[in-house]
């Protein structure tokens, strides 16, 4: 909830908001974490919340953690995905594009917070060799 809340701030362009509720997310997702330290999903998260607090050391950590796991984990993919991407490192998000299953693909061409990677040259390549059509009517 507090990531979600946390890109509408952002895409919104209020960054303190943004900020605070990305914040309030990486706190929960730590809370969560000491009551189950092998969750996946919540470690994926806590990836994503700590490369959009500009924590990329910390974010490629988490990741990591979260994917050994879970490397088949759609959901874990989607995070990472996004975490990525928050990054800037296109080249890590579309490796982890060409595992995830064409009906995710179709998802992820639709999401606002995956705007600019959804342009590239290398994820159009993507979708038309899996013969996906672009959902977004951007």
């Amino acid at each position: 909830m507090y990531c979600d809340l946390g890109t509408a701030y952002r895409l919104a362009g209020n960054a303190p908001a943004a900020k605070k509720a990305y914040l309030a997310g990486r706190r929960l997702a730590e809370r969560e974490l000491e009551k189950n330290p092998r969750d996946a999903i919540v470690k994926a998260q806590l990836a994503y919340l700590c490369a959009r607090l500009d924590q990329s050391r910390r974010a490629v950590t988490e990741l990591k953690r979260a994917r050994q796991p879970a490397s088949d984990s759609v959901e874990v993919s989607w995070w990472a995905v996004l975490t990525w991407d928050a990054l800037g490192d296109d080249e890590q998000a579309i490796a982890v594009l060409r595992s995830m299953p064409d009906e995710m693909l179709g998802r992820l061409s639709r999401d606002a917070d995956l705007a600019e990677l959804r342009h590239s040259s290398r994820f159009k390549e993507l979708l038309a060799s899996r013969n996906i059509q672009p959902t977004s009517k951007e």
